[in-house]
């Protein structure tokens, strides 16, 4: 007996988020609408496309490529966009200055170990040393530009993280602290030191 009203609920449960399914997805839908129509109005007026006249992808408007392409055109800072036709995501690329990689993508991912006295990185299958990650990259990039290009990295990392570990120099890594989100007021920092 215990089964088969159990089996009677999961009958009923199933029939009513089917009917709820139904009835909500002409809504979920127009929202989808809207909000990729409202998007795609962003992406058409940002610098990013009015540079590259890229064809638009579904919400990369928001993409934080894109962003910090345009925060970077903005400031009139003297870095290079080189953008990555292979990745389909609207907005990847490389970003260069002179010789050195800006790597953003280890945002909230990195942290110091102690006892390994090393950098390291989080990802989906657990983690890297920094200094590997970031010499992976630099050859990625280095492949792509089909030239021994860039010699450095710079890698954001949140001034609560640096301050919490001790200082530790890497030969073609340089953390560069960053304060909330402003990573465009650290690189102007960094490129008037290098001048």
């Amino acid at each position: 007996m215990k089964t088969f009203f159990k089996k009677f609920f999961e009958a009923i449960s199933t029939v009513i988020g089917a009917v709820g399914l139904l009835l909500f997805s002409p809504f979920i839908l127009i929202l989808l609408a809207v909000l990729t129509i409202i998007n795609y109005i962003k992406y058409k007026k940002t610098r990013y496309y009015m540079d590259t006249k890229e064809r638009y992808s579904w919400l990369c408007a928001d993409s934080a490529h894109i962003s910090f392409y345009n925060d970077i055109k903005k400031s009139e800072l003297p870095i290079e966009y080189y953008r990555d036709k292979n990745i389909k995501t609207a907005g990847y690329g490389y970003f260069v200055y002179r010789d050195i990689l800006i790597i953003r993508d280890f945002d909230n991912v990195i942290y110091f170990d102690s006892e390994q006295n090393e950098w390291f990185i989080y990802e989906e299958h657990g983690e890297n040393l920094l200094k590997e990650k970031v010499e992976e990259e630099i050859k990625k990039a280095n492949e792509f530009f089909g030239e021994n290009r860039c010699n450095k990295a710079i890698v954001f990392v949140e001034d609560e993280v640096l301050d919490e570990a001790p200082e530790k120099y890497y030969e073609n890594i340089e953390l560069l602290r960053v304060t909330g989100t402003d990573e465009i007021s650290a690189l102007n920092n960094f490129i008037q030191n290098q001048n």
